[in-house]
C-alpha cells in the first residue's frame, strides 16, 4: 500500500538490521545523509526490501576489512525532484561489459559461483529494480571495474515531484 514514506528513516532501519551481518564479516557499514525529510509516495515494505537486497549484495561482494556506505539525498528541483539512495562498496567491482546485465534474472558476474556458496539466487537485483520501476523510479549500477567497488543508485520521485 502506498503511503508517505521517509526514505532516510527506511535506510537507517535497513542499516540497523544489516549491521550484525556486516560486523560478523568484518565489513564497515556507514550512513551519510539526513536523519529524515526524504519523503516519497511508496510501499514502505517494498522500499525496505530494495535496500535489504542492495545491502546483502554489497556485503556478498565486499571482503573483510573493506566498507559499504549508504548515502541518501534529494536531487533535482521542482517537479523533477527525486530522492536518491546510493549503496557504494569498496569490493569486487563489476566489469564494464557486465553492468547492464547485473539486473538480469539469475545473472552472475562470476559464473564460477553457485548459490551453495552463499552468493545468492541471482534474483535480488532483478527484484529490486522491478520494485524501483513500479514506484516510478529506477535502479542503476556503476563500477570503475574489477577490484574497484560498485555503486547502486535507487532514485524515487519525491512526494512533491509526482
Amino acid at each position: 500500500m502506498l503511503a508517505d514514506v521517509d526514505v532516510a528513516e527506511v535506510a537507517q532501519a535497513a542499516l540497523a538490521a544489516a549491521e550484525p551481518r556486516y560486523q560478523a564479516k568484518g565489513v564497515t557499514l556507514t550512513y551519510a545523509g539526513p536523519a529524515s525529510g526524504l519523503d516519497v509516495d511508496a510501499d514502505r515494505g517494498r522500499i525496505a526490501q530494495v535496500l535489504a537486497n542492495l545491502l546483502d549484495n554489497a556485503l556478498r561482494h565486499t571482503p573483510p576489512g573493506e566498507s559499504v556506505e549508504v548515502a541518501t539525498a534529494i536531487s533535482g528541483s521542482g517537479p523533477g525532484r527525486a530522492v536518491t539512495v546510493q549503496v557504494s562498496d569498496t569490493g569486487e567491482g563489476i566489469p564494464t561489459d557486465q553492468l547492464a546485465l547485473v539486473f538480469d534474472r539469475f545473472h552472475r558476474v562470476d559464473t564460477s559461483r553457485s548459490s551453495s556458496d552463499g552468493s545468492g539466487s541471482g534474483l535480488g537485483l532483478t527484484i529490486a529494480r522491478a520494485i524501483a520501476v513500479d514506484h516510478g523510479g529506477r535502479l542503476d549500477a556503476a563500477s570503475a571495474g574489477p577490484g574497484r567497488g560498485a555503486t547502486f543508485t535507487l532514485t524515487l520521485p519525491t512526494t512533491s515531484g509526482r
